[in-house]
């Protein structure tokens, strides 16, 4: 059995004067700041912006905010220390040219504990399964796919994305459980999977002279959302689950169709769509959307915390809480911001929706203590209510059904130049 300190986390790289660095001695290019909750943000001069795993695991839940770059993100786990989420994703690139091309990655991860249950390793003294890895290694592998894609190529394929996720996973198959020997199940499931776990990922491209560009990338049942006081909070990616729908999700539970894992025979699926601003981007694991009385009650929480609070800081930590109450598993929440000029223009704007939200959640409040029917019949009344701008992106665009794989282009963002990442290069490692 493997133990050790999992170290997975994304390496940047430049060369420097000394040759060597640390989070104390970084290259001049980063600034390392510690941040109040334990995680740390990096604000290099040149417009690059990171979230780096938290070090120490003292606490369930946490979370962390960047005011300038109107960014956020919470984490919560069951059991301290083994939350098989990985913590979100946030990655900007600022390209200081004539139109200031701005490049954002946020995403989320959540290993699956019931196909990644296998025990493989040991970390801090605690006992970790592959689900736990699986998350963690999939951030990694895909932050450096981001930023590698705007290094090189400049376009993010979805079929690349796979192949090093395919790649890695396969890599820790070999790496971690090569002297455990594996037992034979009488049953073989279908779904039965090495190193699994979900994905959920938007990249946005910003110019000054242009709208938004917003790619989404997934497979599981994680998700990735638009938020605007036009149309309130959208789905843009479609569940690989048996049952799409977001409602019957909720009270179904549908099995998963499609995950990322050491095997052969799954997927990402990509779309992208051009919007105006202002809106904000989201991604979230189940614990934070599957736990919900309906659909609706999701973006009323976002909406009624964004109401009650001064900053940007307080917004999160109170979500961070309302989740943590909540939800039955772990959770994750990765959140920015685009076309705002502050976090007092977006709570200005986003709190527009309430008397909108008001209206779809109060039946279900309405019903509880009339028994079981009246609340799913309630569940039911407050779902079509809030169902057509729920699921507008979804109508009318050509993301692929849950049922199936439809083949999508690659995503092409404007060519930047900007520090490369190399594994060959002296590097930092920062975070556990």
């Amino acid at each position: 059995m493997w133990k050790g300190d999992v170290s997975m986390t994304m390496t940047y790289s430049r060369r420097s004067e000394s040759g060597g660095c640390s989070p104390s001695n970084a290259p001049s290019w980063l600034s390392f700041a510690q941040s109040p909750t334990g995680g740390a943000v990096l604000e290099p001069a040149i417009g690059d912006v990171a979230v780096i795993p938290a070090e120490m695991r003292s606490e369930r839940s946490r979370h962390w905010a960047n005011d300038l770059a109107l960014a956020a993100g919470l984490y919560t786990e069951k059991k301290l220390g083994l939350g098989e989420d990985a913590e979100p994703t946030y990655l900007r690139r600022t390209v200081p040219n004539a139109t200031r091309t701005t490049s954002t990655l946020i995403g989320v991860y959540d290993g699956l504990g019931g196909s990644g249950a296998r025990i493989v390793g040991e970390n801090h003294g605690r006992m970790v399964n592959q689900a736990y890895i699986a998350s963690r290694a999939a951030r990694v592998i895909t932050e450096r796919w981001f930023m590698e894609s705007l290094d090189r190529s400049g376009t993010f394929s979805p079929e690349d994305l796979a192949t090093q996720l395919r790649s890695a996973l396969a890599d820790l198959d070999r790496r971690f459980t090569a002297s455990i020997p594996r037992v034979q199940s009488r049953v073989q499931s279908k779904l039965q999977r090495t190193f699994p776990t979900t994905l959920a990922v938007i990249a946005v491209e910003q110019s000054v002279r242009a709208d938004f560009r917003l790619a989404s990338f997934w497979a599981g049942d994680s998700r990735c959302y638009v938020w605007s006081a036009a149309g309130g909070l959208q789905q843009l990616s479609a569940d690989h689950a048996r049952t799409g729908d977001a409602f019957q999700q909720l009270i179904n539970d549908s099995p998963m169709t499609n995950f990322v894992s050491a095997d052969d025979d799954w997927f990402i699926d990509s779309h992208s769509i051009e919007m105006a601003g202002p809106f904000v981007v989201l991604c979230a694991t189940d614990g934070v959307h599957g736990y919900v009385t309906t659909p609706g009650k999701l973006e009323y929480h976002l909406a009624d915390q964004m109401r009650r609070s001064p900053s940007l800081e307080h917004w999160v930590g109170a979500l961070t809480d309302t989740v943590f109450g909540y939800t039955a598993d772990d959770a994750t929440l990765a959140v920015a911001a685009f076309g705002f000029g502050s976090f007092e223009e977006m709570r200005a704007a986003m709190v527009t929706r309430l008397p909108t939200l008001e209206r779809v959640v109060r039946p279900v409040e309405l019903a509880r203590g009339r028994g079981e029917d009246a609340i799913r019949e309630a569940q039911l009344t407050s779902w079509e209510a809030y169902r057509p701008t729920y699921e507008a992106r979804l109508r009318g665009s050509d993301v692929p059904s849950a049922l199936g794989r439809q083949t999508v282009s690659s995503v092409e963002p404007s060519a930047v130049s900007s520090v490369r990442f190399s594994p060959r290069q002296p590097v930092c490692r920062l975070g556990s």
